[in-house]
C-alpha cells in the first residue's frame, strides 16, 4: 500500500522574506510520495500555476513510507536537495498541472539501491503575474538587490528593464532611478528630474525669464511652458532675427521662431506635443500645419543650414528663393533653385525648400517638399537647380533622389531619377530635374563614368550656348568673343583639339548669323569683330596645322581644312592650288562682306575673307581662283587681290 502524507503550513512560519514586505501569499502544500510512485500536482484556480519551494529525494525519517516499524531500515539519513528541487522546477514551475514518476531515473540517489527512498515537497498555486509586481515593486522601494535576486530564484520573476539596471552579460547591478531622463528638447538642455517634480531653466536668448516642465509618475515630460518668457525682440534687426533663430529651428522651437519671424508675416508654426524631436519629421509636421491665409512666403537662410517657404502670388508659374544675404552674394555665390510648375492645378501649392550646405566640396543637397495633399507620386514642377562649389572637378551629375522616409539624410536604395545636366564649370553646376510630391532630394554627385575630355567638350558647348546662364542671357557678341578667348587660352591642354576646334568654329559660324547684332553697330565696330574672328580662327589653324590626318569642317558661313589636298569651297567660288604637299590649314568666311558694304562708302569687299596657313615660311607658286558674277565688260571696276599680313586690333 503507497502511503501519503500532507501537510499545511502558514507562510509566517518558513518565509521570513515575505514576512518583512507584508504580502499575503498562499498557504505552502507539503507532500510526500514514496520511492517509484507518481507525484500529481493541480491548481484548482485557473488563473494560478505551480511554484515549487522546496523538494528533497532521500530517506529522512523511519515513518514515512515504512509500514513495518519493527524492521528499521536505516538510522543515517540521507537527502538530495538542490538536485531534486532543479528536477522538479523543470518539470513543474509555472504549469497548472504536472506529474513525475519518483525513481532514480530522475533523481540522484543519495542512500543507495538498498535503502528505500521518499520524496518530499513544499509548493503552493500563486498568480505569478500579480505577485510578481508586487513583490518587484516592494523591492524596488527598499532598493535591496539581494531581495530582487530572491525573488528571481525562488519566484522565477524576472525584473524588468524599466526597475532594473543589467550589464551587457545580463546580469542585474543595480535599479533604474526612478526619474526623467535628461534631454535636449529643442535647443534648450533638461536636467535629469525626480518624477512628480518640477524643472525650471532659463529662456532662450533674446528672452528673459524662466521655463517650466513637470516630470510625471510614468517618467515622462510635459510640454515645455513658455508663459513666463518675455522677448524684448523689437530693438534687434530682422537679420539679426534670423541670426538667432540659427539653433532653434531645426529644433523644432516653434514657439520661439514665431516670435522671431516679423508679425505682419503671418506665418505660424506649429507642432503636434507628441511630434519627436527629429528634425525633419517635426519641421514637416508643422509646414503641413501651417496656415497659408495670410502668409506670403518667409525664409530663413544660415552659414550652415537654410530652409524657406514658397507660396505663390498671382498664378506664379516660376519663382526661386529670395535670400536674406542678396545684397552680398555674387551671381552663383550660393545654391539656388528654380520651380516651374506644369500644370495649373499644382501651381498655388505652397512649397518647402531646405538646402544642407555641408563643408564637403563635393556634395551639395537640396530637399524640396510640396505640401502632401496628394500622397501619390505625380510630378507637379520642373525645378533648376545651381549647385556652388569650389573644386576643380568638373563631371558632375546631378541626382533626384524620391525619399520614402522624410529625412534630411540620403538613402542610396531610395528611387532616383537623373537630371539633365545644363552646365559645369569652376564655380558652379546647373541641372534641370524633376519634381514628384511629396518629397524630393537634388544631390550633386562626381560622374568617373565619362572622360574628363569628352566630359568638358560637352560643356564647353553648353557654356558657348548660354546654358550657364539663368536669369538673362547674354546675346553679345563681344560677352560671346571673350568666352572663345579664354578656351583658346587652355587650348594646348586638349587632346581632343579638333572636337574642341569644330566646336568653336561652329560657334564663330552662329555668331555671324545674328543679324539683329551687326547691324546695330557701326563700321569700325564691325571690322574690330570681323578682325577677332580671323585672329581666332588663325590661331585655331596654327595649332592644328601639325596634325598627321586631315579634317574638313563645313558650317554655314567658315569652312575649314586642314591638311586637306583639295582647297576649295563648297560652290568652288574659291580654288587654292599648290604645287607641293605640306602641312596647311586653309579658311574662308563668308557673309562677312555684307555687314562690311555700307552704300555711303568708295570702298567695298566684293569677296570671301581668306586664311592659308603654311608651316614651310618660303613657297611660290600659290595660285588663288576667285569665281564671281560681275562681267568686266560691264563695269568700270578692276578685280584685285589683295594681301592682308598681320592683322591686329
Amino acid at each position: 500500500m503507497n502511503g501519503c502524507y500532507h501537510y499545511l503550513l502558514l507562510l509566517s512560519i518558513f518565509s521570513s522574506l515575505e514576512k518583512t514586505i507584508s504580502i499575503n501569499l498562499p498557504n505552502v502544500t507539503i507532500q510526500h510520495i514514496c520511492e517509484h510512485d507518481l507525484l500529481f500536482i493541480k491548481c484548482s484556480n485557473i488563473n494560478e500555476t505551480i511554484q515549487i519551494i522546496r523538494s528533497m529525494y532521500g530517506r529522512t525519517s523511519q515513518r514515512i513510507c515504512n509500514y513495518d516499524l519493527t524492521n528499521q531500515i536505516n538510522y543515517k539519513t540521507c537527502a538530495n536537495i538542490e538536485q531534486s528541487k532543479y528536477q522538479t522546477k523543470l518539470r513543474c514551475q509555472k504549469k497548472s498541472s504536472c506529474q513525475i514518476l519518483i525513481d532514480n531515473t530522475i533523481y540522484i540517489d543519495p542512500c543507495g539501491l538498498n535503502i528505500s527512498k521518499h520524496f518530499e515537497i513544499h509548493y503552493r498555486c500563486i498568480n505569478f503575474d500579480e505577485i510578481c509586481f508586487k513583490l518587484i515593486h516592494n523591492c524596488f522601494i527598499s532598493k535591496d538587490l539581494k531581495c530582487i535576486e530572491k525573488i528571481q530564484e525562488d519566484y522565477s520573476c524576472q525584473c524588468p528593464t524599466t526597475i532594473c539596471e543589467y550589464n551587457y552579460e545580463k546580469q542585474l547591478i543595480g535599479f533604474i532611478e526612478n526619474t526623467c531622463s535628461s534631454e535636449n528638447f529643442q535647443g534648450i538642455h533638461w536636467p535629469k528630474t525626480i518624477v512628480n517634480k518640477g524643472q525650471h531653466v532659463s529662456c532662450p536668448y533674446p528672452c528673459i525669464g524662466q521655463i517650466f516642465r513637470f516630470c510625471h509618475m510614468n517618467n515622462q515630460w510635459s510640454k515645455p511652458n513658455y508663459t513666463n518668457c518675455q522677448c524684448p525682440i523689437k530693438k534687434f534687426d530682422q537679420l539679426s532675427m534670423h541670426h538667432l533663430a540659427h539653433s532653434y529651428i531645426f529644433q523644432c522651437n516653434f514657439w520661439l521662431i514665431n516670435r522671431l519671424l516679423p508679425k505682419d508675416n503671418q506665418c505660424i508654426f506649429e507642432a503636434d506635443e507628441h511630434d519627436d524631436n527629429n528634425s525633419a519629421t517635426c519641421l514637416l509636421s508643422a509646414f503641413e500645419k501651417m496656415s497659408f491665409t495670410f502668409c506670403l512666403s518667409f525664409s530663413i537662410d544660415f552659414k550652415n543650414l537654410g530652409f524657406e517657404i514658397f507660396l505663390p502670388i498671382n498664378n506664379q508659374r516660376k519663382f526661386y528663393l529670395p535670400s536674406i544675404y542678396h545684397e552680398f552674394k555674387s551671381q552663383f555665390g550660393l545654391n539656388q533653385i528654380f520651380i516651374n510648375k506644369i500644370d495649373n492645378s499644382y501651381e498655388n501649392l505652397p512649397m518647402m525648400f531646405i538646402d544642407i550646405k555641408n563643408s564637403s566640396s563635393i556634395i551639395k543637397s537640396f530637399i524640396l517638399v510640396e505640401q502632401s495633399n496628394n500622397l501619390t507620386s505625380i510630378q507637379t514642377a520642373n525645378v533648376t537647380v545651381i549647385f556652388n562649389h569650389r573644386s576643380s572637378e568638373l563631371r558632375y551629375q546631378c541626382r533626384a533622389y524620391r525619399s520614402t522616409n522624410s529625412s534630411f539624410q540620403i538613402n542610396t536604395s531610395d528611387i532616383f531619377f537623373t537630371c539633365q545636366l545644363l552646365c559645369s564649370n569652376g564655380s558652379h553646376v546647373i541641372c534641370q530635374c524633376p519634381f514628384y510630391n511629396p518629397f524630393m532630394h537634388y544631390v550633386l554627385q562626381v560622374d568617373t563614368s565619362i572622360s574628363e575630355d569628352n566630359f568638358e567638350l560637352l560643356m564647353i558647348d553648353n557654356d558657348l550656348k548660354d546654358k550657364c546662364l539663368i536669369d538673362s542671357f547674354n546675346k553679345s557678341i563681344q560677352q560671346s568673343i571673350n568666352k572663345i578667348d579664354y578656351y583658346l587660352k587652355k587650348f594646348l591642354l586638349f587632346q581632343q583639339k579638333k572636337l574642341l576646334a569644330k566646336k568653336l568654329i561652329a560657334f564663330i559660324d552662329l555668331l555671324i548669323d545674328n543679324e539683329d547684332e551687326w547691324l546695330n553697330r557701326n563700321l569700325y565696330s564691325k571690322w574690330n569683330i570681323i578682325i577677332r574672328f580671323i585672329q581666332q580662327l588663325e590661331f585655331i589653324g596654327l595649332q592644328l596645322i601639325d596634325i598627321s590626318n586631315s579634317f574638313i569642317s563645313i558650317n554655314k558661313y567658315i569652312e575649314f581644312f586642314v591638311n586637306s589636298q583639295e582647297y576649295e569651297n563648297k560652290n568652288r567660288s574659291i580654288i587654292i592650288s599648290i604645287n607641293n604637299k605640306i602641312n596647311s590649314t586653309f579658311f574662308i568666311i563668308s557673309k562677312l562682306d555684307e555687314y562690311l558694304n555700307i552704300n555711303q562708302s568708295s570702298n567695298k569687299l566684293n569677296s570671301h575673307i581668306i586664311n592659308l596657313n603654311i608651316k614651310q615660311k618660303n613657297l611660290e607658286n600659290i595660285q588663288i581662283i576667285f569665281r564671281h558674277l560681275n562681267p568686266l565688260n560691264n563695269s568700270n571696276q578692276i578685280s584685285t587681290c589683295v594681301y592682308l599680313k598681320n592683322i591686329k586690333k
